[in-house]
């Protein structure tokens, strides 16, 4: 398996697993380098794009683009 695609299997298992989708997700993008504020994903009325190994997804708020993530995610992994 593709090193990014393992890593794309963890992350997903990770959000999946966690108590809070959304910090794990912004924990992830941290961890790979990536840029996260906590206080602009915190606004439900603003667009959010989030761009992860090589998937972009958006959505009106922060839980929108994050679903829309996973989502893209799963179609991902099956291919």
């Amino acid at each position: 398996m593709h090193r990014n695609r393992i890593e794309l299997q963890n992350a997903y298992e990770r959000i999946m697993n966690s108590r809070s989708a959304l910090d794990e997700f912004g924990e992830i993008v941290i961890e790979n380098d990536g840029h996260w504020n906590p206080s602009e994903v915190a606004d439900p009325t603003k667009l959010i794009q989030l761009q992860l190994f090589n998937i972009t997804a958006s959505g009106i708020g922060a839980e929108s683009a994050l679903r829309n993530w996973m989502e893209k995610a799963v179609t991902t992994l099956r291919e």
